[in-house]
């Protein structure tokens, strides 16, 4: 294990670099302010690094393809977690966000961090942006926080072991977006929301789908096709409000669900759209 200070290049209150990437441990120093765009980036010996509570950002490709990673807490100053910062982390398990000012999670973030399990996300957070979880094949739970309406292009796409998604606030869930999410088996959909190509494709253990949607004719808004894969018509049950079940019976995609029922979870009911 190399001496931790002696590696990094700092200026200004900002991290430039680690020039030695044979570190397994690194200590960035208290009052450091910043990190910088690929500090880290390629350190594929690097499995502990702890970040003081002085540093606001973090840079695109900051720890990208530290694939020895274990773990890492982000400060509570961060807002952004910038584009492919924890990209193909791959031993990378655990993220702990402290605090309550993350608002933005960029393009590809912890795209490939295929052993991660568990990330918590701050009610603060508001934007997800496209693959920012893309190949994450362990992660099996996600908490979409209530301010955020969007769900980007292949954000989730990959994320084999994902078993559930409560979309009840999302106004737009975009192309690919949950796409070879093999172990998902429940979602619920909100009222008056877009849907683009593929959202759903080869997602094939989907067991139910919860429609808090009151009119499929004219608060649903379809982009492309094949939303969802063609192999759950016959196993799935859409769960839809009293009194839609003739309209999503009749309607010329969603009556391709053999089984449609009317919705008897109490909490959605007491919580659907007014």
């Amino acid at each position: 294990m190399c001496d931790q200070i002696a590696i990094l290049n700092i200026d200004n209150g900002i991290l430039l670099e680690c020039p030695d990437d044979r570190c397994k441990t690194v200590n960035i120093p208290n009052g450091v302010l910043g990190i910088s765009d690929r500090a880290f980036l390629g350190c594929d010996k690097l499995e502990s690094v702890d970040i003081p509570f002085s540093v606001t950002s973090i840079g695109a490709n900051c720890f990208d393809r530290c694939r020895r990673l274990k773990s890492v807490v982000i400060p509570p100053k961060i807002k952004i977690i910038s584009s492919y910062a924890f990209s193909e982390c791959e031993e990378l398990t655990k993220v702990v966000i402290l605090g309550s000012n993350l608002e933005i999670i960029e393009k590809g973030a912890f795209c490939g961090c295929e052993n991660l399990v568990q990330i918590n996300i701050p009610h603060s957070v508001r934007y997800i942006d496209k693959m920012a979880f893309c190949e994450c094949r362990n992660l099996q739970s996600i908490e979409i926080p209530p301010c955020m309406t969007k769900v980007s292009d292949s954000c989730f796409y990959g994320c084999k072991n994902l078993r559930y998604a409560d979309l009840r606030n999302i106004i737009d869930i975009e192309q690919r977006a949950f796409e070879c999410c093999e172990s998902l088996e429940e979602i619920i959909l909100p009222d008056c929301f877009g849907i683009e190509s593929f959202a759903f494709d080869a997602c094939k253990s989907l067991k139910k789908i919860h429609m808090l949607c009151k009119d499929p004719h004219y608060s649903i808004s379809y982009s492309g096709r094949n939303f969802f894969d063609d192999s759950i018509f016959d196993q799935c049950t859409l769960f839809v409000l009293p009194g839609t079940r003739s309209d999503y019976a009749n309607d010329k995609y969603f009556g391709k669900f053999k089984n449609i029922e009317i919705e008897d979870n109490l909490e959605l009911l007491n919580n659907k759209p007014e």
